[in-house]
């Protein structure tokens, strides 16, 4: 079943703006766009806050661990960071 998937987030303490932009590009270059399901990945923000929209046709179980993936996450403020998948109606 395709699903919308949502994380809203800070940045950590001394992540800049440009700095996190560049490294969300290689985070879904790395380790999205070879997904199969992946239909769409976008990331937006408004002041401090960050949004990552994905739309799956199918969610992987589980996304490849890499060192973009660990720079990814050490790049956001884990005390803020919220996820929610939602299951699309058609």
């Amino acid at each position: 079943m395709a699903s919308i998937e949502i994380e809203a987030f800070q940045l950590a303490s001394g992540v800049t703006r440009e700095g996190f932009i560049a490294m969300d590009a290689i985070y879904q270059e790395y380790c999205y766009l070879n997904q199969s399901g992946l239909m769409r990945r976008t990331t937006a923000s408004s002041d401090d806050n960050w949004l990552v929209v994905t739309w799956w046709h199918s969610p992987p179980a589980e996304l490849e661990s890499s060192s973009a993936t660990t720079a990814w996450r050490a790049a956001i403020d884990e005390s803020t960071y919220r996820r929610k998948v939602y299951e699309t109606l058609g």
